[in-house]
């Protein structure tokens, strides 16, 4: 399914600032399941206002990520090739671009909710990529969103969160300007890794 679009509410990895994270994340409640069961549409998930909200578009397909307490999670809805046209024929500059795209999406029933903390790995697996290359992380789809050669933190998507991962060994300062995140980190081995943040959670392809 190929993803045409995507509209972030909030970009946390922009903001590196992510107060209170850690592995603790819970996967819901008794309570969070009342929620989730009377969530039928977009719309639904939509009024409950998350802070942390994602929106992707595919050409069939809305992905929208939404938060309740600690808990994420991610619903899908099918778009009909009338509403997908509608959706990208709107101009994203108007001042009335979200009224009009929530107008089109609001009702659209939901297909799946999914909860994602599921898939937050913990400590054992994250300890477990001690010693990897770079190259691995990277050939079993991991992904560098940002970094701080300083430090060598490195800001690495996996499925739908965002892990801080350190490397072991330092890059020249002289050599700053020309790093290539996906070439130079090849042969790197992991020191560390941690999770972060939410990352990339629309992305279902």
């Amino acid at each position: 399914m190929k993803k045409i679009g995507i509209t972030l509410f909030t970009l946390l990895l922009s903001a590196l600032v992510m107060a209170g994270c850690g592995t603790g994340q819970t996967a819901g409640n008794q309570d969070d399941g009342a929620v989730i069961d009377s969530i039928k549409t977009i719309g639904d998930a939509m009024a409950l206002d998350s802070e942390d909200a994602q929106m992707g578009f595919y050409e069939d397909a809305v992905v929208y990520v939404f938060s309740i307490g600690d808990t994420y999670y991610r619903a899908k809805a099918t778009l009909s090739p009338e509403i997908s046209d509608e959706l990208w024929t709107l101009d994203i500059l108007e001042d009335d671009y979200e009224e009009k795209r929530d107008a089109l999406i609001a009702a659209l029933a939901i297909d799946e909710i999914e909860n994602l903390n599921d898939q937050i790995l913990d400590p054992d697996e994250m300890d477990a990529l001690s010693g990897k290359t770079g190259e691995e992380l990277l050939d079993g789809g991991w992904y560098c969103t940002g970094y701080n050669l300083e430090t060598m933190e490195f800001w690495m998507n996996y499925g739908p969160f965002c892990y801080t991962v350190v490397f072991n060994g330092s890059v020249p300062e002289e050599e700053y300007a020309d790093f290539n995140d996906t070439e130079d980190l090849k042969d790197m081995t992991v020191k560390s890794v941690t999770y972060y943040a939410l990352g990339d959670a629309t992305d279902v392809a």
